[in-house]
């Protein structure tokens, strides 16, 4: 599935990669969704960022459950995902949407770098601006 993501300014065409959503209680979602017939992979660990996560896995795109496993690293974290963790009491999004491509680079200002995991994650600067957003960012792929 392609997409022009709909932000301020941003004309690259980019790959829907995969959409996250904060959860409180990660074994009654994946119970939730498992009841309904879906298979869930066993996760893993986001060392450095203090998340952890389940994934629903289709043919191109991914659906993962996210929550915050280790609160110190999280907050610790530049991404400060427990903000988007504790949406309740925060009133950031829980959810994030992300693409995978390539950043023009007259559109780079409106994004900043995150390799903290190893891949190049560029996070649009809406995540600062706007956390009651969904975190928009883009897994760099491609030429």
């Amino acid at each position: 599935m392609t997409w022009c993501a709909a932000l301020p300014s941003l004309a690259t065409v980019l790959e829907l990669d995969h959409v996250f959503s904060f959860v409180t209680d990660p074994r009654q979602a994946a119970r939730r969704l498992e009841d309904d017939g879906w298979e869930l992979d066993p996760g893993q660990a986001h060392r450095g960022q203090g998340t952890r996560n389940r994934r629903l896995a289709w043919s191109e795109q991914f659906f993962e459950l996210l929550w915050v496993s280790d609160p110190a690293e999280a907050r610790a974290n530049a991404l400060r995902l427990d903000r988007r963790a504790d949406w309740a009491t925060t009133g950031a999004s829980p959810f994030g949407l992300g693409f995978r491509g390539r950043i023009e680079l007259a559109q780079r200002d409106e994004f900043w770098l995150y390799d903290a995991l190893g891949p190049r994650i560029w996070i649009h600067r809406d995540n600062e601006r706007f956390p009651e957003r969904p975190l928009v960012f883009v897994l760099e792929a491609g030429g």
